[in-house]
């Protein structure tokens, strides 16, 4: 769930500081839409989707990407900087956190009038939401522009629901009605949009349940009726709880067995392939991959693993790896794309297991940072990458970048980093 009371305390007390710091934006326009079922609607999230050839989204980042109506889900990566939120059910289904399939649907069924030729996408961990008002604005007056008529704004990560919040009113200043779907509720009562939904919901799902079309779209049936009900600004709170994301205490079906005496890279290769045959599976069933952010292709898991395997047990941040692969970023920012790389594979590979659910989001980063060769690598890294803390500019990449919170205890002043 995502009360900050069932968070991880460290996460929690950070998103209740970056929530007081959060400006409160005056409503400076209110719009009153046509009826739903006369009306255009387009998606805004802020969950950090973009199609492939898209410049990933990188820390700070305001701007951003558009996604053309019927885009294939195959044709789309997640560049979200954040690392706190579960990205297995959007992995499983992006309808969870991007719901482009229900909005059709809603079309077809006459409950929405028409679905936008465009939806847009910003990166959403930014602790400043009214930085995006530029890009929120010009999104405004592009869709206001092309006819439409609501914007339904959904967040996915820890500082997401200030950007949808901040973005809202932006948007509707420009002409657009809107209404946000809310994850964390203090963000959303400190920035005050026009209308939110509060969902208590996980961080990663939005729209509650992976591949249950009408779960997601009572959600979103929820939120439209603030178009109508709210006359003032408003938030309401959705009643349904979702069901369980998975089991929060979870042992891996996979034995991987002891890794073989020898090199930190001996070890990591020897794991990755005792797990390839059940992420080729996991391809196989969704007809897509989230790997490949790097600039690495699927088909070159091994050179990913090899370039993170060489930092961990070299401490070099700043070579280039080697590879027959164009990648996507410059070092040191590429570590955090090849760590959420190689994740995603790993989570590809779970997916496929027999027998219990999946594990939920504390489950499986225990089950990385606990029992998993990948684990030791990334903590080898955010070793290299916070030494000599107090002067050193890439120490703040650890938190937030590759290691979740409450599985790194490297420097003292780790949960203050952005």
């Amino acid at each position: 769930m995502v009360r900050l009371s069932e968070l991880h305390d460290s996460e929690a007390d950070h998103l209740r500081a970056r929530a007081r710091a959060m400006p409160t934006i005056p409503v400076e326009r209110w719009l009153t839409p046509k009826p739903l079922a006369d009306s255009t609607v387009a998606l805004v999230s802020t969950c950090g989707m973009h199609r492939r050839d898209d410049p990933p989204f990188t820390p700070g980042a305001t701007d951003y990407r558009v996604l053309p109506r019927g885009v294939g889900w195959d044709d789309v990566i997640l560049s979200h900087i954040s690392v706190n939120f579960d990205r297995s059910g959007l992995a499983d289904d992006p309808n969870v956190a991007m719901p482009l399939d229900r909005l059709e649907e809603m079309a077809a069924a006459g409950e929405i009038g028409g679905v936008a030729p465009w939806h847009y996408t910003f990166m959403g961990g930014h602790p400043q939401p009214q930085m995006f008002d530029e890009a929120g604005t010009e999104v405004g007056r592009v869709l206001a522009a092309a006819g439409v008529d609501v914007a339904l704004l959904v967040p996915i990560g820890p500082l997401c629901s200030g950007a949808v919040s901040a973005l809202a009113h932006f948007i509707e200043r420009a002409g657009v009605a809107t209404v946000c779907i809310s994850l964390v509720r203090e963000q959303t009562e400190k920035v005050g949009p026009p209308r939110a939904l509060w969902v208590p919901f996980p961080l990663g799902r939005p729209v509650g349940v992976p591949n249950d079309a009408e779960f997601q779209t009572q959600v979103m049936r929820a939120a439209f009726a603030l178009l109508d009900s709210a006359a003032e600004p408003t938030i309401e709170d959705y009643a349904i709880e979702a069901p369980e994301a998975g089991p929060a205490q979870w042992a891996c079906p996979l034995n991987l067995g002891t890794p073989p005496d020898g090199t930190l890279s001996g070890k990591f290769a020897a794991e990755v392939a005792r797990l390839r045959p059940w992420a080729a599976e996991t391809r196989r069933r969704r007809g897509r991959t989230t790997f490949g952010l790097s600039g690495a292709s699927q088909d070159q898991v091994d050179v990913a693993v090899a370039a993170l395997a060489t930092v961990a047990e070299s401490g070099d941040i700043v070579a280039t790896p080697e590879g027959d692969v164009e990648w996507a970023h410059e070092m040191p920012y590429l570590l955090r794309h090849l760590a959420d790389d190689v994740r995603s594979f790993y989570h590809e590979a779970i997916a496929s297991q027999p027998g219990d659910t999946p594990p939920n989001h504390d489950a499986l980063n225990a089950w990385i940072f606990g029992e998993t060769v990948l684990g030791k690598v990334l903590l080898e890294i955010a070793d290299h990458l916070t030494a000599a803390a107090d002067d050193n500019p890439f120490a703040p990449m650890v938190r937030n970048f590759i290691i979740p919170e409450g599985h790194y205890r490297g420097i003292a002043n780790f949960g203050d980093m952005v």
